[in-house]
C-alpha cells in the first residue's frame, strides 16, 4: 500500500539545499509529495490541514506537534538550532549529530540522514582537463579568546586535521564554556584549519585550482568570487576533483555540499569526519583524508591519471546507488 508523505518547506534556500531529496519521489512504498518553495509549500499546508497525509516540515514551518501527524525536520544544524520552546516535542529530527556531549540539552539526537540520489550518469569523465574545485564561504572576524586557543593548540590540530580527534581539547574547557560557546569557538577553530588546507593546497596547485567565496579574497590574495547559481555550481563539480572540508555545524560526511558533489558526478575528497567509517565503509580511505601529504597524493592521482578519476567516480556511484533504500528504511521508524 503507498502511503503518501507531504514535504514541506516555505524556503527556496532550503529547497536548494534539499538537493534531489526535495523533488517528488517514491521510496518504498513512500510517495514524498514535494512542496517546496513559496508558492506550492502554501497548497502543501492547506493538504496538511485535512489531516489525511503525514508530513514532513522542514525547520518546524508548520510546527508538527504530534508524532502520528510527522516530523520536524530541522536541516542544517544539530538539536542546538531547535528554538527553546520547541525542544520538548517527541517528532524532533536533526541531520546533525552533536560533536559534544552538551549536560544542558536534555533532547535526544534523533537523526534523519539524508543520502545523496545520483540520477546523473557522466559518461565523460574519462577524459578531460580537470579542476580541483572548492566552494565555501569562511569566517575570518574571530575574537581574541579564539585566537589564543587556536595558537595554543595549533601544533596539535595541523598534525590531525579531522578536528574531532582533538575533542578532548575542547572537553577540557566544560568550566570555561557554556553549550552554546563551546560550538561556536568548534566552528571557528574549523575555519582556521580550513583556511591552513587551502593555503596550502592552493600553493601547490595555484592554476589547477577554482575557489568559489568572496571571503578567499584577503586570505589567499587572489580574486574569487561568490556564485548564486545552483546550475553553476553544480557545472563545476562535474567532472572535477571536489575538495570538501566538511560543514562548520559539526562533524557529518552527507549533508548538503557533499551531497550535491556526488549527486552532480564530482569526485569527493573530504576531509575525515566522525561518521567517515559508517558512511564510506570499504572505500574510506579513498575518500577521505586527515593530514596533508595524503591529501596532495590523493589530489595528484586523480590530476594525472584518467582511469583512477573514472574509478574514483564508479566507486560513488555504487557505494550510494541503494540511497532510496536506506531512506525508506528510515521513513519506516519515522512516520
Amino acid at each position: 500500500m503507498i502511503k503518501i508523505v507531504l514535504l514541506l518547506c516555505r524556503s527556496r534556500y532550503r529547497k536548494q539545499t534539499l538537493n534531489n531529496f526535495s523533488k517528488n519521489s517514491m521510496y518504498g512504498n513512500f510517495l514524498i509529495l514535494s512542496f517546496c518553495g513559496p508558492l506550492f509549500f502554501y497548497l502543501g499546508k492547506l493538504l496538511h490541514k485535512l489531516n489525511i497525509f503525514k508530513c514532513i516540515s522542514i525547520d518546524g514551518n508548520p510546527t508538527i506537534k504530534d508524532h502520528s501527524k510527522g516530523i520536524n525536520f530541522w536541516f542544517g544544524g544539530t538539536v542546538l538550532k531547535i528554538p527553546q520552546k520547541f525542544l520538548k516535542l517527541d517528532n524532533n529530527y536533526v541531520n546533525m549529530q552533536n560533536t559534544f556531549k552538551f549536560n544542558k540539552i536534555k533532547t535526544e539526537d534523533k537523526i534523519f540522514q539524508l543520502y545523496p540520489l545520483i540520477n546523473k550518469r557522466n559518461k565523460k569523465h574519462e577524459q578531460g582537463i580537470r579542476k580541483i574545485v572548492f566552494v565555501s564561504s569562511v569566517g575570518t572576524d574571530f575574537n581574541e579568546e579564539t585566537y589564543d586557543f587556536w595558537n595554543k593548540n595549533k601544533k596539535d590540530f595541523l598534525q590531525n586535521l579531522n578536528l574531532y580527534n582533538s575533542m578532548k581539547i575542547f572537553e577540557q574547557n566544560d568550566a570555561k564554556f557554556n553549550d552554546h560557546q563551546k560550538s561556536k569557538l568548534f566552528r571557528e577553530i574549523q575555519s582556521l584549519i580550513r583556511i591552513e588546507i587551502i593555503k596550502n593546497i592552493h600553493s601547490k596547485f595555484k592554476n589547477k585550482m577554482i575557489i568559489v567565496g568572496s571571503a578567499w579574497n584577503e586570505i589567499l590574495k587572489i580574486k574569487t568570487e561568490n556564485i548564486f547559481s545552483k546550475k553553476k555550481i553544480e557545472e563545476l563539480y562535474q567532472n572535477n576533483i571536489c575538495l570538501d572540508l566538511g560543514s562548520n555545524r559539526g562533524s557529518l560526511s552527507l549533508y548538503p555540499r557533499s551531497i550535491e558533489i556526488l549527486e552532480n558526478n564530482g569526485a569527493l575528497i573530504q576531509l575525515e569526519q566522525q561518521d567517515s567509517d559508517l558512511i564510506y565503509q570499504n572505500y574510506k580511505k579513498d575518500f577521505t583524508f586527515n593530514y596533508f601529504e595524503n591529501l596532495i597524493s590523493k589530489i595528484s592521482q586523480l590530476l594525472k591519471d584518467d582511469i583512477s578519476f573514472s574509478k574514483h567516480i564508479d566507486k560513488q556511484n555504487k557505494l550510494f546507488a541503494n540511497s532510496k533504500k536506506k531512506i525508506e528504511e528510515q521513513l519506516m521508524n519515522l512516520l
